[in-house]
């Protein structure tokens, strides 16, 4: 890896539902400890993973609560040792989990006639199913607006759904203090024969 701070991270599928198990790679620059949680306005879980390579491969099971999406991020840190070239210690990465909620979407069907007289009593139907094709109650809003005016405005239907579940940002940040970190130097360096003075 070319960026020797950046952990990078991919999910064999770009989204999940309920139920699913989500297998996250991990690519590091280097071997160490791997600190892996799972954020969303919290810390929703927290493990730790020995990585003898570079790279490594989990799995996620995922819960209906992280609907719309959560966040997963592993942070590696390996051991200070005397380095010819002293590099960085800590590499962190960062990737959402996206979840959708079937269930929780409506068929909405309707009907009207295709034409209609000015000053006429318009009549529709509106129909709402679940994803299984049952029928549902639920609320409806219905507009009547002119179609010129639709199309002078670029009007599109809103999908409400898209609104309701659209990702969340993530409410956990993250600070440290491992680039603050002084070179360790071999002993022969250090001085380590020396004696104090002042005995």
């Amino acid at each position: 890896l070319e960026d020797q701070e950046t952990v990078e991270l991919k999910f064999d599928k770009e989204r999940y539902v309920a139920g699913d198990r989500a297998r996250l790679m991990i690519a590091a620059p280097f071997p160490g400890r791997a600190l892996v949680t799972l954020e969303s306005t919290s810390v929703l879980k927290h493990w730790t993973l020995d990585m003898t390579n570079n790279s490594a491969e989990l799995e996620i099971e995922v819960d209906g609560a992280f609907v719309p999406n959560i966040f997963c991020t592993v942070s590696v840190v390996k051991a200070a040792r005397a380095e010819r070239v002293w590099g960085p210690h800590r590499a962190f990465g960062r990737i959402p989990l996206l979840v959708d909620a079937p269930d929780r979407r409506l068929a909405v069907g309707l009907s009207s006639p295709e034409a209609i007289r000015p000053g006429r009593r318009l009549e529709i139907e509106v129909e709402t199913r679940e994803p299984g094709g049952l029928p549902s109650s639920a609320e409806v809003f219905v507009a009547a607006v002119d179609e010129g005016i639709c199309m002078l405005t670029g009007f599109k239907t809103p999908d409400p759904y898209s609104f309701f579940f659209a990702p969340r940002l993530c409410g956990v940040s993250h600070h440290d203090i491992y680039r603050m970190l002084m070179p360790e130097l071999e002993e022969r360096a250090t001085g380590d024969e020396s004696e104090p003075g002042g005995g």
